[in-house]
């Protein structure tokens, strides 16, 4: 599985994405004040699940109707959940992430949003 990480969630999240073996990239690496459109349209074409804090990707992929690969949103989270919410996520949704879901990701609730509902 490929990702795609948001400025906002941080290189330390994309470097514990790599050390468990996935192709991560970092959005600051390329354009650190890239739109949020370009990012979902980058990370659809190469196929890459994008994970973000932002609300906005929800609206772009939910009510635009902008394609995407899959998207992780933690938001409220602190930097220090981030790494346990997403184990989480990796180890019991991963197949809902590869049919390309929205998951919403907050301390004790976790929301997955199949392609094309929304």
């Amino acid at each position: 599985m490929r990702f795609l990480v948001d400025v906002c969630v941080g290189q330390a999240i994309r470097d514990w994405l790599a050390r468990k073996g996935y192709d991560a990239q970092l959005v600051s690496e390329s354009d650190p004040k890239m739109s949020d459109l370009d990012i979902l349209t980058w990370a659809y074409q190469e196929k890459r699940v994008l994970i973000t804090l932002d609300k906005d990707f929800g609206k772009l992929a939910f009510q635009v109707g902008v394609p995407h690969a899959g998207v992780v949103r933690l938001p409220n989270v602190s930097r220090q959940k981030r790494l346990e919410l997403l184990e989480i996520v990796l180890t019991r949704y991963l197949t809902a992430l590869q049919k390309q879901a929205v998951i919403t990701v907050k301390p004790g609730k976790i929301r997955i949003t199949p392609r094309g509902v929304g």
